[in-house]
């Protein structure tokens, strides 16, 4: 009697929770586990999209990958080169080794570098401001602000500054990041007032029109009280009939 040998490929989920795994744009994307040795299967897809396949003896590449990728056989791991934008989303492995089906799960986001952030001050009234931290970038929601100055720190874009005559060289440091980068901006608080007036200076102003304008009153009057008095002995003299 024939026995018929059934051989059964046992499929093994090595799957966790898709971590993401940030990337900057134009940098090498790694993917795989390097503890697979000699699998006679790879296989790797990207939103259930094919990468590239290996069956033991062929290699098969996805025209949309061609030149960009790099499959080492014996470890199944998975190199894109030049990263880009598009290059984000779920990647999906699945490795045969000794009859073993292995699966695996990765996330991966490309981004890009924190620009330099820009600080801007917004007057709030005479004595206080409001520092706004701002920088570019295409991932808005991963960017983080803190802000330090004179051992404190505080998070957030913005900060409420005081400003008085011996505090206004105080100096305000933001600095943003993402999970990848970080970059920072200074600001004096004097810089506040620059092209701003001060409030004596206001005062000076105010003051000296409302003088001005007393002396153009006082002029005036004068110089009609001339004219006046002018009239008047010319009257008396006879000289006008008026």
């Amino acid at each position: 009697m024939d026995y018929q040998h059934i051989f059964f490929i046992f499929t093994c989920s090595l799957v966790s929770a898709r971590d993401v795994k940030y990337v900057l744009k134009g940098q090498k994307i790694t993917l795989g586990p390097s503890s697979y040795r000699q699998p006679t299967r790879i296989y790797w897809t990207r939103h259930v999209y094919d990468i590239v396949s290996f069956d033991g003896t062929m290699e098969t590449v996805a025209p949309a990958y061609e030149n960009r990728i790099l499959l080492d056989r014996n470890s199944a791991v998975l190199t894109i080169k030049q990263a880009t934008y598009e290059d984000s989303g779920n990647y999906d492995q699945e490795v045969t080794v000794n009859k073993k089906v292995y699966h695996n799960a990765y996330k991966i986001e490309v981004i890009d570098k924190v620009s330099k952030p820009n600080i801007s001050c917004e007057m709030i009234d005479t004595y206080q401001a409001t520092l706004v931290c701002s920088t570019e970038s295409k991932h808005s929601p991963l960017l983080k602000f803190k802000w330090r100055s004179g051992g404190n720190e505080q998070t957030g874009p913005n900060l409420t500054i005081t400003l008085r005559k011996f505090l206004n060289h105080q100096v305000y440091i933001c600095e943003v990041s993402n999970p990848l980068t970080i970059e920072m901006a200074t600001f004096t608080a004097k810089d506040c007032l620059s092209g701003k007036l001060t409030v004596a200076e206001i005062v000076v102003i105010i003051t000296s029109m409302v003088v001005f304008i007393g002396l153009c009153i006082f002029l005036g009057f004068y110089k009609k009280c001339q004219e006046h008095r002018e009239r008047d002995q010319c009257r008396r003299e006879g000289k006008i009939w008026l």
